[in-house]
């Protein structure tokens, strides 16, 4: 089922030499069109592309860069579009005030990381800083707000409590996205839609996709497939120190294995089966130790209400999600379908089956999830999935 293309609704699929969808799982996805120059017209940041798969709208985002280029016999633009949460690194996080400097009720009123983003979305989208304004008057607003073209669906709560006071606003909401979803309490479902794409805000998505692909074994249905098994970013004593730092040996909280943890049971221990696996991977593995700093400069070593340990939570949650990805080598699978094969019963963030036979290093099977895929469409119609990245690693903890 080949992809096909168009430009604020021209469609541009018989011009295209190539076209390329590439989804991330809780990251922005991007699509890419190669053309002859003179074809198509468009103006960046203003014209939207849009991809889709058989029916299926499967990317919309606007034109985020492009790049002309001529030789002695053609010229080609290639463009890149990124879908509609790209704008969130454009906006900043402000509360019902439209207070940008401290917004920390925000996040102290809210609870688990998907309301806290929805919180700052819909603060965006009323922004009155956004409205239209006469140049000709007294600059203010005369219009409607600009829009983000986004819409919020479903807002999971019952979640972690993931409240606290980040100590660096200013901050973009693309930046506080990362932050929250690197604490593994936050995950991301995009509908993509015209002028405007639906974001859905979960706790922990996961779904079975029911599909299976498999490398020199049944179904026999992958052309190439990679087993990748890293060390470089193992550890098992993980620390993170937390600023203001108040003497050159001393910072205001430490977040260790055994350093207490407030709320998680008798005694403010990390959960059993994190603690478990850490020994266990000092066992096999022996002592490996990693240290992160957070430390802000402008905090007070006297006032527990500044610097980092301010919101210690959320350090927290990143800390717990950290240490059980790292206390094992990491370990990725990547495989490639046979050609015509299309993601049409699966997305990033499904889970689907993924095997191979003891050629690729022993061989592997399981249900993974997908982080990410390049799937093409080629001139002549052909499709390819360029990569399709899985991992099994837990995604949180």
């Amino acid at each position: 089922m080949p992809l096909t293309a168009d430009i604020d609704g021209t469609d541009i699929t018989e011009h295209c030499q190539r076209i390329t969808w590439s989804p991330r799982w809780n990251v922005i996805d991007s699509a890419t069109v190669r053309y002859p120059a003179q074809l198509v017209t468009i103006t960046e940041g203003i014209s939207e592309l849009h991809l889709y798969l058989g029916a299926t709208l499967v990317f919309s985002g606007p034109v985020w860069y492009s790049q002309a280029e001529g030789g002695p016999d053609s010229a080609y633009t290639e463009l890149t579009g990124y879908d509609h949460r790209i704008y969130l690194a454009k906006r900043q996080c402000k509360d019902a005030s439209g207070n940008l400097i401290t917004p920390t009720d925000v996040i102290l009123t809210e609870v688990t990381a998907p309301e806290i983003l929805a919180a700052f979305i819909n603060y965006a989208i009323a922004d009155t800083d956004a409205a239209v304004f006469d140049p000709d008057g007294a600059f203010g607003p005369t219009g409607p707000s600009a829009a983000l073209p986004l819409t919020l669906g479903t807002v999971d709560t019952g979640g972690d409590d993931a409240t606290g006071v980040p100590m660096d606003f200013p901050m973009t909401i693309e930046r506080m996205r990362a932050l929250l979803t690197s604490t593994g309490q936050l995950d991301q479902v995009l509908v993509p839609g015209i002028g405007s794409s639906t974001l859905h805000l979960l706790n922990d998505y996961s779904n079975d996709s029911g599909v299976d692909f498999a490398y020199g074994t049944s179904p026999f249905n992958c052309q190439v497939a990679t087993k990748t098994v890293d060390m470089e970013v193992m550890t098992n004593a993980l620390w993170y120190l937390l600023g203001p730092r108040c003497t050159k040996e001393r910072w205001r909280g430490s977040i260790t294995p055994t350093a207490p943890h407030p709320g998680t049971g008798p005694g403010d221990e990390w959960p059993v089966p994190l603690l478990t696996k850490i020994s266990d991977s000092r066992i096999d593995y022996g002592y490996m130790q990693d240290l992160r700093v957070f430390d802000d400069e402008d905090g007070d070593c006297d006032d527990p209400t500044l610097g980092a340990n301010a919101v210690r939570p959320l350090f927290e949650l990143e800390w717990a999600n950290e240490a059980l990805l790292r206390a094992l080598p990491r370990v990725f699978a990547s495989v490639r379908p046979e050609r015509g094969i299309a993601p049409t019963n699966f997305t990033v963030g499904d889970l689907v089956g993924v095997s191979a036979g003891s050629l690729i290093n022993g061989g592997f099977s399981g249900d993974q999830h997908v982080y990410g895929f390049d799937f093409s469409t080629d001139y002549d119609g052909v499709d390819e999935f360029e990569e399709m990245l899985t991992s099994p690693d837990a995604v949180g903890s």
